[in-house]
């Protein structure tokens, strides 16, 4: 599927930072020219629940010499006790051929109780990812029903 591509040409960054007794590792990222992908582990001393959450904006990504808008998804899940993995999508709206980050978790929710709280930390990455090459190929195509009419370039 879609992920064993992603492996295919993800760079494997394998960078870890620890604090408060947890490690978290960014192991592989990606970059097409406008969306980066990353993937990361969490390790813990203790249980976070099935899925630990981060401040309300999930981890902050600087993007460098960018002031555009972006936007995004990811998602968290535990994969075995105590380890947990992530993964996070963020498009950009120009084209780039290299993109200059960094991320900055700040704390994570401890959602094993009813009254989760956070664990607060201090883990930063900095990460240079070139652009894959791309082919761009046009395809012209155009399609009408119900009177909506759908061109695809």
């Amino acid at each position: 599927g879609a992920y064993d591509k992603y492996k295919d040409y993800a760079d494997i960054v394998d960078f870890t930072q620890e604090s408060n007794g947890i490690k978290i590792t960014i192991k592989e990222a990606i970059f097409n020219g406008r969306t980066l992908t990353y993937t990361y582990e969490i390790k813990s001393h203790k249980d976070l629940g099935e899925n630990p959450l981060f401040n309300m904006h999930g981890p902050r990504l600087t993007i460098n010499d960018y002031n555009g808008s972006t936007g995004g998804n990811s998602g968290v899940k535990k994969i075995d006790e105590n380890t947990y993995v992530g993964r996070e999508n963020i498009t950009i709206d120009e084209e780039r051929k290299a993109i200059s980050f960094e991320l900055n978790f700040a704390d994570i929710g401890d959602m094993s109780s009813e009254s989760s709280k956070e664990i607060k930390g201090n883990w930063n990455f900095k990460i240079n990812l070139k652009a894959l090459d791309n082919v761009k190929q046009s395809v012209n195509k155009e399609t009408e029903k119900n009177g909506v009419k759908l061109n695809i370039k």
